[in-house]
């Protein structure tokens, strides 16, 4: 009987809970039934929101879609062609790149070549050079050749000057030159000379000037173009007191030099008169160490002794030595040039007699 009792209690249980859940079906029913009326509701008011369209409207419509799928595949071949212009673009930058790698090496070849015809231009310069000397050369002996077969017309008579035993020049002893040319004296003062000289290559240095170049010794070397300097200096007519200056080419050499020679009729007369400017200034040497010193030129042996003798009775030391031609030199050591070019060297002649200069000595 306790059993039975448990078993009714149990069947009651049940009946409400399916009660309960016979409810909530009934309700999620009705939800999905109210749900479905709604959605068709809508359906029907977006339908009747839409407007109506008509035939033409329609094709209107449908003619649009064909325009923009039509404008669809033109922008997708704009797209390939854009697509296809990047890759021949990749392609021309390449052969680009690989033009200026070949224009490079051109560029070089041709600068080796422009270097092959500067050196050839400068040889061609050098033998014609060159072909000059010998051409010159030719002409002088053609010339000497001339006056050898010309008959020897009869010579002047000689002048016969006595010259007193040489002595030599004392110690210490400062030489003061005069050049005896054309029966005058010409006082050598190189010095107011040199000075001229440099004024003007100063005044001309951004021209002139090539390079400063350091030497070992930490000096500075001035370097200047040996053809513009010797080209002004050419057509430049530069006098410094009674001497007419040139600064001639050295093409195998660094160093110039400038060479006076005396203008014509400017000189001192030999002149033994006290108030003559030759014994004024022959007074303002006496009672020193200087010594008077003679470059006789072969036109003035005969007017050497009465120099001589004018020099001897104010009591000063005299010396002479015969000279070729009427000029002094002096070289420029303030500056150097570049080399035109090199010298030829000359071979050694074993059989070749060499002569020492002769000694300075007064007469």
């Amino acid at each position: 009987m306790a059993r039975r009792r448990k078993s009714d209690k149990q069947g009651v249980s049940m009946d409400s809970l399916m009660d309960t859940l016979t409810n909530v079906v009934g309700i999620l029913m009705i939800i999905l039934i109210l749900i479905q009326l709604n959605v068709s509701q809508a359906i029907v008011k977006i339908i009747s929101d839409i407007p109506p369209i008509d035939v033409e409207q329609f094709e209107e419509l449908e003619l649009d879609a064909q325009a923009a799928a039509a404008r669809v595949e033109e922008r997708e071949q704009q797209l390939r062609e854009v697509t296809e212009n990047r890759a021949e673009l990749t392609t021309v930058r390449r052969e680009l790149a690989d033009l200026q790698t070949q224009l490079q090496e051109q560029d070089a070849e041709l600068l080796a070549i422009e270097t092959l015809l500067e050196q050839r231009r400068q040889a061609r310069e050098s033998l014609e050079q060159m072909r000059e000397e010998v051409q010159q050369l030719l002409a002088e002996r053609n010339r000497l050749q001339q006056l050898l077969a010309e008959p020897m017309d009869e010579p002047p008579p000689a002048t016969v000057v006595s010259l007193p035993s040489a002595r030599p020049v004392p110690d210490r002893a400062t030489l003061e030159t005069f050049l005896l040319s054309g029966g005058q004296l010409f006082y050598v003062d190189l010095d107011p000379v040199e000075q001229a000289v440099m004024a003007e290559i100063n005044r001309n240095l951004s021209e002139f000037e090539l390079e400063r170049r350091r030497t070992d010794g930490g000096d500075t070397v001035l370097v200047l173009d040996q053809e513009k300097v010797s080209a002004h200096f050419a057509g430049l007519e530069l006098t410094v007191g009674h001497f007419q200056v040139e600064v001639p080419g050295n093409p195998t050499g660094t160093r110039l030099q400038m060479r006076v020679s005396p203008i014509e009729g400017a000189g001192m007369e030999i002149d033994g008169r006290l108030a003559s400017p030759y014994v004024r200034q022959l007074r303002d040497w006496r009672g020193t160490n200087k010594v008077v010193w003679f470059n006789v030129a072969p036109d003035s042996f005969e007017h050497y002794t009465r120099a001589r003798d004018i020099a001897d009775q104010e009591g000063l030391p005299v010396g002479w030595q015969p000279v070729g031609e009427a000029r002094a030199s002096r070289q420029l050591n303030a500056f150097q040039v570049n080399r035109l070019r090199e010298p030829t060297p000359q071979p050694p002649d074993p059989d070749a007699i060499r002569i020492p200069p002769p000694r300075q000595s007064l007469d």
